[in-house]
């Protein structure tokens, strides 16, 4: 009676093991992708709302929701019209450590430098978070904290972000008070997108796309725009 695997069979089941488990492991990592894809797209689209919603700014920079009738009577309402933004970093600072992974925040464009804590958006899905980090790329950790799915590396597994078609070569996507969008390597010189704005995600297995269309600021995710290929690597 056999009472024991031999070699060959052990080398066997190893084998097929490891195809299953790869398999898996690759359909895992699709997932995760495509979560984070909606959920970026779903950034996107919070970002545009509050472009259209918050589309004044204060002297003293208190919530708009404290804005009254008499403010506007007395002059005491600057009406600057703002926009809001996408922006994405390859790095962040976690303390000291630099960690090399993609990330982004969602911040109101004042054309006075850098975002601050000031021009962060709060994070709609947990209150005590903000949805970026400061101007040193470090987190926010004491009483305000960034939130966790902004390092889409470590939340989504997505290594890389590419800006293509009317947004190549920059990093960023803002929305004016109509919805609009605009994308230009100086936050100066902002300009409404002529053409698509793709930005792909890659994981280790797979790609996938959000596509922004002009003018009417719409946005959906694709596997193909505009001989772009944003679907699974060959």
């Amino acid at each position: 009676m056999k009472n024991a695997f031999t070699v060959i069979e052990v080398i066997f089941i190893i084998i097929v093991v490891s195809i299953l488990s790869s398999i898996f492991i690759s359909k895992l990592d699709t997932k995760d992708l495509l979560k984070g894809v909606y959920i970026i797209a779903r950034d996107l689209e919070y970002t545009k709302h509050l472009a259209i919603i918050y589309d004044i700014t204060l002297p003293s920079d208190i919530k708009i929701s404290t804005v009254t009738e008499q403010d506007f009577k007395k002059g005491n309402v600057n009406l600057i019209r703002q926009m809001w933004g996408m922006k994405f970093y390859d790095e962040y600072k976690d303390g000291k450590i630099t960690i090399k992974n993609p990330n982004y925040i969602i911040y109101k464009n004042t054309f006075s430098g850098k975002p601050t804590i000031t021009t962060l958006a709060i994070d709609y899905m947990d209150k005590g978070c903000v949805l970026g980090i400061d101007s040193n790329k470090k987190l926010f950790t004491k009483d305000i904290k960034t939130s966790k799915r902004l390092d889409i590396k470590k939340t989504y597994g997505i290594n890389n972000v590419e800006f293509l078609g009317s947004c190549s070569g920059v990093k960023q996507i803002f929305f004016d008070s109509e919805g609009v969008p605009y994308a230009n390597s100086s936050l100066r010189k902002l300009e409404s997108i002529k053409k698509e704005c793709v930005i792909r995600f890659s994981s280790k297995n797979d790609k996938k796309c959000i596509v922004i269309y002009p003018q009417s600021g719409y946005i959906a995710i694709k596997d193909q725009i505009l001989g772009i290929k944003c679907d699974k690597f060959i």
